[in-house]
Order: structure tokens, then sequence, then C-alpha cells
């Protein structure tokens, strides 16, 4: 890439952050709120679970749930790992949503995607930049969450490794560039926001459904973004690491060609 070409990509990029930037904020602010509030919960949580007489009630519950309190009550990197990983999981989709449904939609509602096509910029470089200043926005608003937990761990006299607590978050990070990538192309197909938030919601409810029948949790596509192996076993995943790979550049190759054939 030549230096204008890199200097009109840097102008697409930063305009893409500064309009996405306050969901992305707002994400951010309220997991670094459950980050602080995750370590002093723990002894509170745990003291009235094993207070209440619920071994036979435990023993009925669907596995996941059964799991996830089991996890709670055994260790504090079990309970971390649980609450902290759900937190993220659900507010990073919520981001995906907030940043990938509009990423074309809106452009196309309002009419500007006319005059940034006008512009001596490339269709490649306008969905380039659309997707790396959401890559670049979601990557922030692990990082600096995943910061405050490990600060807030250390203020309440547990310890958990913060390199663990960063590596973590490397296959979510890709399952939601991948949802990031797959809303832009819903929302490059269907030309309206709440519609392609909707139809990204029931794909996901979709490929989640092997998670929750035992024995087939490994056809989920969620199942690859799970930070278990890291936290709880000190594995890397990288087959699972390399699947999200692969999955992000197919993806993204197909938003490429899609965006380029538009008639703008």
């Amino acid at each position: 890439m030549s230096q204008i070409g890199a200097a009109r990509f840097r102008a697409l990029l930063w305009k893409e952050i500064r309009e996405h930037r306050w969901p992305a904020a707002g994400v951010a602010i309220i997991l670094i709120l459950l980050a602080v509030a995750i370590p002093p919960l723990y002894p509170f949580l745990t003291g009235m679970i094993k207070n209440i007489q619920f071994e036979e009630q435990l023993r009925q519950l669907p596995w996941q749930l059964r799991g996830q309190l089991e996890a709670t009550i055994g260790s504090f990197e079990g309970y971390a790992y649980s609450n902290w990983f759900k937190n993220l999981y659900q507010l990073g989709m919520i981001l995906v949503l907030l940043i990938g449904a509009p990423l074309v939609a809106s452009e196309l509602a309002f009419g500007t995607i006319d005059f940034l096509a006008s512009k001596p910029v490339t269709h490649g470089e306008i969905i380039g930049a659309k997707l790396a200043a959401g890559a670049i926005l979601i990557a922030g608003v692990l990082i600096l969450p995943d910061i405050t937990l490990w600060i807030s761990c250390l203020a309440w006299g547990e310890t958990i490794n913060l390199a663990t607590i960063l590596t973590g978050s490397i296959p979510l990070y890709l399952g939601f560039v991948l949802a990031l990538e797959a809303a832009a192309i819903l929302s490059m197909t269907i030309g309206d926001s709440w519609k392609a938030a909707g139809v990204l919601i029931g794909i996901s409810l979709i490929l989640g459904i092997p998670g929750w029948i035992p024995g087939y949790r490994k056809f989920s596509i969620f199942s690859y973004m799970d930070a278990a192996p890291i936290w709880m076993q000190g594995i890397f995943p990288w087959s699972a690491i390399l699947g999200l790979l692969l999955g992000i550049l197919v993806l993204f190759i197909i938003a490429l060609r899609l965006f380029e054939i538009r008639d703008f």
C-alpha cells in the first residue's frame, strides 16, 4: 500500500472508530464495574450457596448450570472464570450487534455510502476500515476490563495470573471478530440494522443449540470461544484458534467480495 493509500485508510479507520466509540465505551464501563465487583462478592456468594441444602436439587439441574455452580463453590479461579467469561460473552455479543448490524446498513439508510464511494477510496479500503475499526474497539473493550479484574483480584487478596486472563480472552475475541464479519455481511445484504441484528441473533441461537446437548458441545461454534482450557487447565486451544482464524479469513473474503460488487 502506498503512502497515500495508507493515509486514506487511516482516515477511514479513525472515522469508523469515532462513529462507534460510544457503544464501545458504554460496554467497557459496564464490564469494568463488573470486574471490580467479582472478587468481593466471592465470599458472600459461596457462603450463601454452601449454607443451602441443595445437593438433591443440584443433581436435577441442567448440566451446564450444575457445572457453573460446582465451579463457583470449588475455587476462586473457577468462580472468577465462570462469572467473568459469562459477562464478557454476553456484553461482547451486544457490542458486536451495536457495531456490526449498522456497519453498512446505516450508511445505506442515510445515503452517506454514495458520498463515501465518490471519494478516491476503493471499496476494499472502506469495508476493511470498517471491520478493522470494529476489531480494534472490541479488543480495547476486552483488554481494559481484563486488567481491571486482575487489579481487583490483587486488591482483595486473590491471585490470578494476568497472562491467563488476557490469553483466555483470545478465543473469545476471535469469535467476536467472526461474528462482527457475519453482522457486516448481513448489514450490507439486508440493508436494515434491526433486521440484520435479528437475523444474527437467530443464527447465533441455532449455532448454540449443540452446546446444550450432552456429547455434542464440540459442534457448537461457541465451544471454540471457551476460555476454560486456558483458565482451568493451562492449555492453549490451538485447534479452536486455528478454526476461528480460518472462519475469519473466509468471512472477510466474502464480505470484501460482496462489498466490491455493490453498485454505489
